[in-house]
């Protein structure tokens, strides 16, 4: 590879310490280096202005988080563009490689020891009750995970869950998870929902809090339909629900509107080293 863009968090690299630094080693080897963050104007939580990236640029380096790397994916989703993480945030599932191994990790991509691995993405589209509600139509595409959640404290909710337009389940508690591969390790994994590899495809159904002592998460192929359906849980609340893709809001949702949601027709491009395994990296991360 030859030409690169580095895309940073600020708030995590607040000096431009490692960006600077694996920008000034990229050029040591005559590599072409892209510095997003120094061209970036856009609104807050938008790390890369897509309109500015040079043209042919062959691998995104993202210096961050996982979040980072999920924002990142959300602004080139389009773009098909490889994408490798610096980790400067905590855990680094996606984000796996830590800032003092840069170095080896960049000699790899340039010497092409590595693998591009697609992770599959959710299309998430909101119906409104009320068509001319704000946010009727909202859509969005989910690296890891499009979620269902109460819109206020101390009540439960309650969702119907549709499989193809089958009725599947009713769940009630502070709402649903609807998961890729890749976000089982997120928000899935904390709320008691099953760990995938993210090399496969499949959509993971986890319920919230649910109140109940059977409600288990369902595990489903990926050329599925998911449909979640708010029902009526209290008269008085307009808006039960709000519906978040990979952790922002993109609507409100109240009883008698719901969600579709469905694998993307784009994947997102993640460079994994041969070096290490996705078991590595669970017991790295998750079995201290």
């Amino acid at each position: 590879m030859e030409r690169f863009c580095i895309i940073t968090n600020r708030s995590k690299d607040e000096e431009l310490a490692v960006t600077n630094e694996v920008a000034e080693y990229l050029k040591s080897k005559g590599k072409f280096v892209f510095v997003a963050q120094e061209e970036c104007q856009c609104e807050k939580g938008c790390y890369t202005d897509v309109e500015k990236l040079p043209e042919n640029i062959e691998c995104i380096i993202v210096i961050g988080g996982d979040g980072t790397l999920l924002e990142a994916s959300q602004d080139l989703q389009k773009m098909n563009i490889p994408i490798v993480g610096i980790n400067k945030g905590t855990v680094g599932f996606l984000a796996d490689i830590e800032a003092e191994d840069y170095a080896s990790a960049l000699d790899d991509i340039i010497e092409g020891n590595f693998r591009i691995q697609n992770h599959m993405r959710l299309d998430a589209t909101v119906f409104r009750k009320t068509p001319d509600k704000k946010g009727n139509g909202a859509r969005g595409s989910a690296l890891n995970d499009v979620t269902i959640t109460r819109y206020g404290f101390s009540r439960i909710m309650s969702t119907a869950v549709y499989v193809n337009d089958v009725y599947m389940t009713t769940y009630k508690g502070d709402g649903v998870i609807v998961s890729t591969p890749t976000g089982s390790t997120g928000y899935n994994l904390s709320a008691g929902g099953p760990v995938c590899d993210p090399a496969l495809y499949s959509i993971i159904i986890t319920p919230i809090c649910p109140h109940s002592l059977t409600a288990r998460s369902v595990i489903l192929p990926a050329d599925a339909k998911v449909t979640i359906k708010v029902d009526v849980s209290k008269k008085t609340q307009e808006n039960e629900a709000v519906v978040s893709i990979d952790g922002e809001m993109i609507s409100e949702l109240s009883a008698g509107g719901y969600v579709e949601i469905k694998k993307s027709d784009i994947d997102t491009k993640i460079i994994k080293f041969k070096r290490t395994s996705f078991m590595q990296i669970i017991s790295e991360k998750l079995g201290k």
